[in-house]
């Protein structure tokens, strides 16, 4: 794995817990994309065989014969669909010379002789048919401005369903004028994955976190805009499903319980004459699938017709090595390897594999045997420790279906189940390990809302202690042999650095003493003589511990490298342990990572004209901010290997570029009128401080300046900054904030309903309010009337419906000089409506700029309506 296991967990469990928004985004940042390999496993999870060359598969589908698979096989900024033989031959079926179009989710025609198949070209997202054999050209059936995903063929050939950015799903007849038709599917009729059945009667489908069933409406009238339904929904999924599929005969529906880590569950299912009967769905197997960060509104497996055999790109596994104070290194098994624990004796390694089970492996001859495992499909292991006497394991496993972290207790020669200790409230919370007298463990658990330090008492009924609570800033801690002590991980200071403290009789936790620069990993030798770590450039650190008359460390001396393999971004804690003597160290060294795809800045005049390609590729992230006038470019770089972002200003008049901050905790930026200075914000999210929008001076100049303190449960990102400097509009949560900056500086909730805001903008002169919203379904641009003595929004008659065909993003827009403009972004291309103010607010139809460059990512507008800027592709110009 790439993620220490328990902060992987962390992020699955998000959602649950209402905390996905304030995690999300560095999730983003800081996601290490995995070469997978597509495999055929059985009904019971055992590889039969794997297909073609490892590579970023993001899609697939099995030939409704069996015989084929269809993949998207993602590069860079684009990406291919593929075609793979039975003996493993793969045909490049769609590819294109310059890496920018992104030809995915290809899915079989009922005779398997065509793939359908998305492609983003020249802004305009499109279907297109083409025969698997190669002959032929290309057929474009529908294009969009949305990106749409194809999501099943009818077995009759005369309708595709597909997925689009609205949310919703269509039908598409490949007869007649082709126009779509809603496919009403969920209770607000949004849906995903619809899976026509063999014989063409039902669908199923994935809809507010569930798979249902029911009837494919293939009668509808010509004039219709959406289906109907004669039939109500079956619920078929219990606790969490996703990406339905049906066997061959229509007699079985299997899905997975969790996007990542998930279990493919089989239902079966038996029409009768007016529904559909389902009974209870039954685990197969874990999928060892793991979605790293991009987006899943594709097929994540197929499955044979017959049911026996399902495809998955499972990803390259780690290697568990061991190596010695010199180095040296052997490898000890290669799998799914995570939270890797030295027994005390220094002859044994606990590890969680895939997320499902508890394995212990003898060091010496790799031989091993499974403790524990988990059954529930929302079930995933976290974190193990030993007992001081090396006979048993502990393990904590986190259960999404409720939120909260159940104990088990394991021999460790496996001779009998593992006994289920407790439940209690925690998410993904780590085990220090035992405490002295073996009694009890601790348990801790780093969350947005604060840290919680626990001592779990194993006999009896007695309920956790609650040791400390609050922002601890720790990251990965282990507790001393003796229970005195804590050593962690810690980047609280925006650095990172390893740290010890003290831990008193009653659990309070004392001043804490630096060891030194370090990216985790920290942990003890048996006598607690010696700390070690994993230095700031992967080096394999050690320090002497003094305990008498005070706690003092020692200088801290490196003894080797560690495998440059790991990247930083991966997170040292939970990747590895040291054994009794500190004379063995034992690492998972995740598998290759593919090249981060490059990206440029673009800045475009109002004809779409290249005018600027400020700085150098990179990996920017975030959104690039031009000044008010046009001149000037913030934008964020991120820098995975070293775990940081930092923030560029562009000087496009003069050519120069400036180092404005190094923050691993940057989110977003906004500029100030006259582009003297910056807006920005940082969220911490280890601790308990929150974030925090902070101005700077945009030469570099002078100190950060706190401005306000944001502890709300979820991040929040900003987005304008009034033109007299007055006001700040963020969004927190699809809630649009306005902070006065002039006064309290507390935020006023402006927009908060059952509909999602993305974006927000003020007039020059304070008195409108233009914003994104997804109450039309897709999302709009709006204007609103704005009253900035009271912060408030005027009366709903007040306001205006801009646009009616969506306002697609990343999104970009800006006022005009005079006030009198709104720009907006759709269909691949930019587009303005001229707005007047007097006797009361209306507008003009909208009218297209220009188009914007192929593929290009997030954007923002100059506020005087004359520049836009871009993330795209970058282009070799040499």
């Amino acid at each position: 794995m790439t993620t220490h296991q328990w902060r992987l967990v962390r992020l699955l469990a998000a959602p649950l817990l209402g905390l996905i928004s304030a995690l999300s985004l560095v999730a983003t940042a800081h996601a290490q994309p995995r070469y997978s390999n597509l495999t055929w496993v059985d009904r019971t999870g055992k590889v039969i065989e794997t297909v073609g060359a490892p590579g970023e598969y993001r899609g697939l589908d099995v030939s409704p014969d069996g015989r084929r698979v269809a993949a998207h096989t993602h590069t860079g900024a684009g990406g291919d669909v593929w075609l793979f033989e039975r003996n493993g031959e793969g045909t490049r079926l769609v590819a294109e010379a310059t890496g920018v179009q992104d030809n995915a989710h290809p899915i079989f025609s009922p005779d398997g002789k065509r793939v359908v198949y998305s492609s983003l070209r020249d802004g305009v997202s499109g279907l297109y048919i083409k025969a698997v054999d190669g002959s032929g050209s290309e057929e474009r059936v529908h294009s969009s401005g949305r990106a749409m995903v194809p999501m099943s063929w009818s077995p009759d050939g005369r309708f595709i369903v597909f997925w689009d950015q609205t949310g919703f799903e269509w039908v598409l007849p490949l007869a007649g004028d082709r126009t779509p038709v809603r496919l009403i599917a969920g209770d607000n009729g949004q849906s995903s994955h619809s899976q026509i059945s063999p014989d063409g009667k039902w669908v199923a489908y994935n809809a507010g976190g569930n798979i249902w069933v029911r009837r494919f409406p293939v009668d509808q009238s010509a004039t219709s805009r959406t289906v109907s339904y004669d039939s109500k929904a079956v619920q078929v999924s219990v606790e969490n499903g996703l990406f339905p599929r049906w066997r061959g005969d229509g007699r079985e529906i299997y899905y997975t319980s969790s996007v990542s880590f998930g279990m493919i569950m089989a239902v079966a299912v038996t029409p009768t004459a007016d529904s559909i009967e389902v009974a209870k769905p039954q685990p197969l197997f874990d999928t060892e699938y793991i979605n790293f960060g991009h987006p899943s509104n594709y097929h994540t497996f197929a499955v044979s017709p017959d049911g026996q055999r399902f495809l998955i790109p499972r990803p390259e596994p780690n290697t568990l090595v061991v190596l010695d104070r010199e180095g040296d290194s052997r490898t000890l098994d290669i799998d799914n390897w995570g939270d890797p624990h030295v027994s005390p004796d220094g002859s044994q390694v606990a590890a969680i594999r895939g997320n499902r089970s508890v394995w212990v492996m003898d060091l010496a001859s790799g031989d091993r045997r499974r403790i524990g495992k988990l059954s529930g499909p929302q079930d995933f292991a976290v974190s193990v420790a030993w007992s001081r006497d090396g006979k048993q394991v502990a393990y904590i496993a986190l259960d999404l279906a409720i939120g909260k972290d159940t104990l088990y207790l394991a021999n460790a020669d496996g001779a009998t189940a593992p006994k289920q200790l407790r439940t209690f409230e925690g998410v993904g919370g780590q085990l220090l390990g035992f405490t002295p007298d073996g009694g009890s463990l601790l348990y801790f658990s780093s969350q947005v809302a604060g840290d919680t330090l626990l001592r779990i008492p194993l006999a009896g009924d007695a309920a956790p202690v609650e040791l400390a609570r609050g922002s601890t800033g720790m990251l990965g801690p282990r507790l001393s042999p003796d229970g005195q002590r804590l050593a962690y991980h810690t980047n609280a200071n925006n650095k990172n650095e390893i740290w010890v403290r003290p831990l008193g009789a009653t659990g309070e936790l004392g001043v804490p003493v630096r060891v030194g620069d370090g990216l985790g990993m920290a942990t003890w030798r048996a006598d607690g003589s010696e700390i070690y770590y994993a230095g700031p450039t992967r080096e394999f650190m050690t320090a002497s511990v003094r305990t008498s008359p005070t706690l003092a460390i020692g200088a801290p001396r490196r003894l080797f490298d560690l495998p440059d393999a790991i990247p930083v971004a991966a997170g040292f804690d939970g990747r590895g342990d040291v054994n009794a003597d500190g004379s063995a160290v034992v690492l998972a060294v995740p598998p290759r990572i593919p090249p981060l795809p490059q990206t440029e800045l673009r800045v475009v005049d109002r004809t779409g004209k290249v005018v600027a390609t400020p700085g150098k590729a990179g990996t920017f992230f975030g959104r690039p901010m031009i000044s008010p006038d046009g001149k000037k470019v913030a934008a964020g770089v991120s820098k995975p290997l070293d775990d940081i972002f930092e923030l560029w200003v562009f000087d496009l008049d003069a050519g120069t570029e400036r180092l404005l901050d190094t923050d691993r905790n940057l989110n977003s930026w906004i500029w100030s009128e006259d582009g003297t200075e910056l807006l920005y914000m940082s969220m911490d999210f280890n601790s308990g401080d929150g974030g925090g929008i902070f101005r700077r001076k945009a030469d570099g100049s002078g100190t950060p300046e706190l401005l306000y303190r944001h502890y709300a449960g979820t991040s929040f990102n900003l987005i304008d900054w009034s033109a007299d400097g007055s006001f700040v509009l963020f969004n927190s949560g699809g809630v649009l904030d306005v902070l006065r900056l002039d006064g309290k500086r507390e935020p006023v909730e402006l927009i908060r309903d059952e509909f999602s805001v993305a974006q927000g903008l003020l007039s020059p002169d304070n008195r409108f309010v233009a914003f994104t919203s997804d109450e039309t379904r897709p999302m709009n641009v709006w204007l609103w009337t704005f009253d900035p003595e009271a912060i408030a929004l005027g009366p709903a008659a007040e306001k205006l419906q801009l646009t009616k065909d969506g306002a697609g993003g990343p999104l970009s827009w800006g006022w005009g000089g005079n006030g009198h403009e709104v720009t907006y972004r759709n269909n691949g291309a930019m587009y303005s409506v001229a707005i007047s103010a007097s006797g009361g607010a209306s507008a003009e139809p909208p009218r297209m700029l220009f188009r914007h460059p192929e593929a290009a990512g997030a954007a923002s507008a100059s506020r005087n309506g004359e520049r836009w800027v871009f993330f795209a592709p970058a282009v070799d110009r040499r």
